[in-house]
């Protein structure tokens, strides 16, 4: 039970008071009798909270002091110091209950902090019999989030966010409380032996902690505060822990709550930002409109505002069933240029459920793809920037969402589909596995397409040069998808200088997924090998191009795109065009695919 959820519980038999404690109605010593008590003072799981009223600002305050018990442990009363340091620390943090001061006297520390006059969420469902609906429950949560997503990047792990501790006020704000568990920068680290202000050995609520917070307190890391707010999502609307069963949890939610809770924390949302993302989307569903089942959903033209802060709004996955057999829904919105990392994430995500799939999967070949869903960007460069082939820089809106390779195919995908290594005997070539095959052809990138199709029964092709340019940027409009500076390119792309084993008269192409990826999660978009678009080649396509799942048909030569490892990282740029001939083989062309 948390400070805020006792103080307002029904009143209990109280504690002997030592003394400087006050009874109801009493002044506190400390301060010079400053604060008058005007409530019982109720046990928390880190001390005792009292409601008080500070007579010269002339506003109630809440005031937590040390438990009895502990005040002769000088472990226990240091701990209670960092406690109200963190908190310190994060009160300008909207959303979080305020931080006014911090006393010790001869009768122990005690921190003052705002009242805030509402309930607690436990309070509000009174044991998991007052159930909310799950948009005012995601509702809460987005506020949860953003609190969070703040106090995360200054450093600070809340270590027990549950019911109890998510006060809600009488004008429906949620603000975070009682940060005795936190795990803060000052502390060292996940594996620090701090020990937050604690009652027993537990360090945290069981029925909403990560696993790995239940093995080891120390272990806990921000991902441990989103399994904790999924699991607390869960219960807001169900009344039970998570793992137990999904009745009663809405298809809207269904992919969101087991995204955050899962086991292993590199599998949940990377940050509180695209847990609020996810949750967002999912509030933008509308309501089930009876239609009759259709082969393909159909996608709603943007709408979204061309703005660096306009965010996509998309519905969240409805789990494994296609939306024929769920059901038809509204499909999510499609996302438009500029957009974040979270939004990439969260729309990947809403557009593979609403499919009825994973927003990654693995094929036969064992080739991971990966959701792009449908979207606006602006293809090519502004004025002043790039090569004349990539002006004039146009809008173009992709209608379809789609899968595409996480990495360029490799050496071994493609000999277990083809049978035939054409880079083998060849100069300036690594042979393995996971090396991205090279010495294809235009020619022979489309046959393995078909081949693959056939094998599947799925169509299998190569991107659109629109394509790979909006999955490259993946939101972005900066020269490459990392940022406008080269030099940090050694960290995503490899490129003339850093390639593995080059020098000035050799060098190869690299393993793929070495390097990190883009906001869509698609590695080696920048370098290390050119790959094949299906475009043919026109300098001048921009100018007359469709603004709608553009496409050139007519010319003889093909597009390339990324850039390669013996080229600098300016040909790896996202809007950098180049072309060759398409029964071309080269020591550094090669390509990706498209499943549709």
């Amino acid at each position: 039970m948390s400070e805020f959820e006792a103080t307002r519980a029904q009143a209990v038999p109280q504690p002997p008071q030592p003394p400087g404690f006050a009874a109801d109605g009493d002044l506190f010593p400390t301060r010079n009798g400053r604060y008058r008590q005007v409530g019982d003072a109720k046990p928390g799981g880190m001390g005792l909270v009292y409601r008080a009223f500070d007579q010269e600002l002339e506003i109630e305050v809440a005031i937590k002091r040390i438990l009895p018990e502990r005040l002769g442990d000088d472990a226990s009363r240091q701990r209670f110091r960092l406690e109200a340091r963190a908190q310190a620390q994060l009160r300008r943090i909207d959303g979080i209950v305020g931080f006014l001061d911090y006393v010790e006297d001869q009768y122990g520390p005690y921190l003052i902090m705002d009242w805030i006059e509402g309930q607690s969420l436990a309070e509000l469902l009174e044991g998991g019999r007052n159930l909310l609906g799950w948009r005012r429950a995601a509702e809460l949560c987005v506020q949860v989030c953003q609190v969070l997503q703040q106090a995360h990047e200054k450093g600070f792990v809340h270590r027990d966010v549950k019911p109890g501790n998510l006060l809600l006020d009488e004008s429906g704000k949620v603000w975070v409380c009682d940060f005795g568990l936190v795990r803060s920068p000052a502390s060292g680290g996940p594996k620090s032996a701090y020990s937050p202000t604690v009652t027993g050995a537990m360090l945290g609520t069981q029925q909403f902690m990560a696993p790995e917070q239940e093995q080891d307190p120390r272990l806990a890391t921000l991902q441990s505060d989103i399994f904790s707010l999924g699991s607390t999502l869960h219960y807001l609307v169900t009344g039970r822990r998570p793992g137990l069963s999904r009745k009663g949890i809405p298809s809207e939610l269904v992919e969101v709550i087991e995204r955050a809770t899962e086991n292993e924390p590199d599998d949940r949302f990377g940050s509180m930002a695209a847990f609020k993302a996810a949750l967002e989307l999912a509030l933008a569903v509308d309501a089930p409109v009876p239609q009759p089942p259709v082969s393909q959903p159909s996608v709603p033209k943007p709408s979204v505002p061309k703005s660096a802060k306009a965010k996509s709004a998309a519905a969240v996955p409805a789990g494994p069933e296609s939306p024929a057999s769920a059901g038809i829904r509204s499909a999510p919105m499609p996302l438009v240029a500029p957009f974040d990392a979270d939004t990439a994430q969260a729309a990947q995500i809403a557009w593979a459920g609403f499919l009825g799939r994973s927003e990654e999967w693995t094929n036969s070949l064992g080739m991971q793809l990966r959701m792009i869903p449908p979207g606006t960007f602006q293809m090519g460069s502004p004025n002043g920037q790039g090569d004349s082939d990539e002006h004039p820089q146009h809008e173009v809106t992709l209608t379809k969402p789609f899968w595409l390779g996480i990495h360029e195919v490799t050496q071994g995908q493609w000999q277990q589909l083809m049978g035939t290594a054409p880079w083998r005997g060849k100069a300036n070539v690594k042979e393995g596995a996971s090396v991205a095959a090279t010495h294809i052809s235009w020619n022979d990138a489309v046959q393995f397409c078909l081949r693959l199709s056939k094998q599947e029964s799925r169509t299998y092709r190569l991107p659109t040069e629109a394509e790979w340019e909006y999955a490259c940027r993946a939101g972005t409009m900066s020269k490459w998808s990392f940022g406008d500076s080269d030099h940090e390119s050694f960290d995503y792309a490899w490129t003339f200088g850093n390639t593995v084993g080059w020098t000035i008269f050799g060098g190869s192409a690299q393993e793929v997924g070495r390097k990190l990826p883009n906001p869509f999660g698609l590695y080696d978009m920048h370098g290390n090998v050119w790959e094949w678009c299906r475009d043919r080649f026109d300098a001048g396509f921009y100018q007359r191009s469709p603004k709608q799942d553009p496409c050139n048909t007519a010319g003889g030569s093909v597009v390339v795109r990324s850039g390669s490892w013996n080229y600098n990282a300016t040909n790896a740029r996202s809007a950098y065009r180049y072309v060759s001939n398409p029964d071309f083989t080269f020591v550094n062309i090669g390509f990706r695919i498209v499943a549709e």
